[in-house]
This record gives structure tokens, C-alpha cells and sequence, in this order.
């Protein structure tokens, strides 16, 4: 009786509290980040996995791209036929048909033929050597653009109009009736505004078709375009050149005005052709888009 009094007058062990050896474990878990100066409420710290990935950071197209000479190659090509499309339209724009030395449309022929190698020759080492850069990609295709457009503009603007002798008339120069007055280049001002108006409706299409992820790169009717346009301008030049060389009278220079009218009117059909492919590519990406 008396130990059953004597437990019943014990409290109960589990009131008992906790010796301090005995104390319940320290919260083991890592406390929470302190909040950075500056901070907002709600918004994530920035991790490890926020930095930018450094293969994408490897892969960013330098400005000039690499510092070597030989990397350093096609933009000074590049910048070298931008320098000569430049003495090409200074030429062009002073030459004037029987009124100017001859000399004139044949450095005029040649720049054009140098200008146009280094477009393909820089796009080929650029390609070959890995040696992109964004100055390329721009420049280049600016250069292209602006030695071809100028031509034909240049090759329909009055510089390259003259009185020649009409075929059959056997007449002079100046003699009114037996004379007319052609343009020696053949190519008419609506020629070089539709071939402008190709350009800027590829290049805007190409634009937009790009910017949402559709392909739009050249086409076999593009290649064979500038082809056409590049071996267009030095042939009429070079007929321009003849029909200004040849002598009083002569009827020479109307029949190669002809020529050159047909050699104009053909390219111009050439380079409108080619906007069709580019049309319908854009017409379905941007419709499938």
C-alpha cells in the first residue's frame, strides 16, 4: 500500500522537463538568403543558372572578326570594292557619249570587273577560313547591291545618250533626217526602276521572312540574276565604248545601241523573273507562320 501511495504522490514523468543534455535538436536546416540591397519582394535571387551560358558567349560573331591578315582578308576586299564602286559611279557620272574621252567607260569596265571578282572571291574565302563577322554581313551585301543598282542607273541616265546615224540614211551626224538620238546603253530609266524595285522587295521580304525564323537564303534564280547583271553592265559598257570610238557616219554605233537595248531588255526580264521563287517562299512561310 504504501509504494502504490508513494507512486501516485510522484508526478508524472513525462511532466517532468527535459535535463539540458537532453534538449531537442537544433533546427539543422540552412536558413533562407538574406535579401540583397535593393531588393524586391517576390522576385528570385539571381542563381548560377541565371549566368549566361559561355558557349553562347563563344559563339557571338565578332565585329572584324579575327585580328590576323589572312582572317582579316575578305573585309578588305569587301572595303575594297566598296572604294571602287565608288570611282565606278565618279566615272560614270562624268562621262558624257561623244563628249568625253573614251578612256573613261574603259576604267569604268574594269573597275565594275575587279569589283565584281572580289564579291565572289571574299564570300569564298569568308566561307573556307570561318572568318564571319557582323562588318561582313553587312558591308557585304550592301557593297553588292550598291555596284549593281548604280550601274544600271548610271547606264540610264543621259551621260550614255548620243546622236547616232539611223540605219539605212547613210546621212551624218547633225544633218537632222539622216541622224536620231538613242541611248547608247540601251538601258531605259523604267529598266534600272524595276531592277531597283526587285532589290528593295527581295531584301524587305528577306527581312521579315528571317526575323520569324524562315529560310530565305538564295535561290538558283537569284545566283543566275546577279550572273546576268554582272555580265550585263561590262558588255554594254564595252559596246558603249566601240559605238564612241567609231567614226563619223558610220552606223556602227546605232546598230550596237540595238544590240545593247536587247542585251538590257533581257536582263531586266532576268532580274524580275527571279523576285517570283522569293515570292511564293515568303507567301507560304509567312501564311504557315
Amino acid at each position: 500500500m504504501s509504494s502504490t501511495n508513494d507512486r501516485a504522490d510522484q508526478p508524472a514523468q513525462a511532466d517532468q522537463p527535459a535535463p539540458a543534455d537532453q534538449a531537442a535538436p537544433a533546427d539543422r536546416s540552412p536558413a533562407p538568403p538574406a535579401p540583397s540591397v535593393g531588393a524586391e519582394p517576390g522576385h528570385r535571387l539571381p542563381t548560377q543558372r541565371d549566368e549566361p551560358n559561355p558557349e553562347v558567349r563563344t559563339a557571338t560573331i565578332p565585329m572584324f572578326g579575327p585580328a590576323s591578315l589572312k582572317m582579316q582578308l575578305p573585309n578588305i576586299l569587301t572595303g575594297a570594292r566598296l572604294v571602287m564602286t565608288i570611282a565606278f559611279i565618279a566615272l560614270g557620272s562624268l562621262y558624257a557619249y561623244d563628249r568625253a574621252p573614251i578612256w573613261m567607260v574603259y576604267v569604268s569596265l574594269g573597275l565594275f570587273v575587279l569589283a565584281a571578282a572580289t564579291d565572289w572571291l571574299d564570300g569564298y574565302l569568308a566561307r573556307k577560313w570561318g572568318a564571319v563577322s557582323i562588318f561582313g554581313r553587312v558591308m557585304d551585301p550592301l557593297a553588292d547591291k550598291l555596284l549593281v543598282l548604280s550601274a544600271f542607273i548610271l547606264l540610264a541616265g543621259p551621260g550614255f545618250a548620243g546622236e547616232v546615224v539611223a540605219a539605212g540614211d547613210g546621212g551624218a551626224v547633225g544633218e537632222g533626217a539622216g541622224s536620231v538620238r538613242r541611248q547608247m546603253s540601251g538601258t531605259l530609266p523604267w529598266m534600272a526602276a524595276l531592277i531597283l524595285a526587285r532589290e528593295l522587295l527581295v531584301t524587305s521580304l528577306r527581312g521579315v521572312c528571317e526575323s520569324r525564323g524562315i529560310d530565305f537564303s538564295a535561290s538558283m534564280t537569284g545566283k543566275l540574276k546577279m550572273v546576268a547583271q554582272s555580265g550585263a553592265v561590262p558588255l554594254i559598257l564595252l559596246l558603249v565604248a566601240i559605238a564612241d570610238a567609231a567614226p563619223a557616219g558610220s552606223e556602227t554605233p546605232e546598230t550596237l545601241a540595238t544590240v545593247n537595248l536587247v542585251v538590257a531588255l533581257l536582263v531586266t526580264a532576268i532580274t524580275a523573273a527571279s523576285a517570283w521563287p522569293y515570292l511564293t517562299r515568303a507567301y507560304s512561310g509567312l501564311r504557315d507562320a
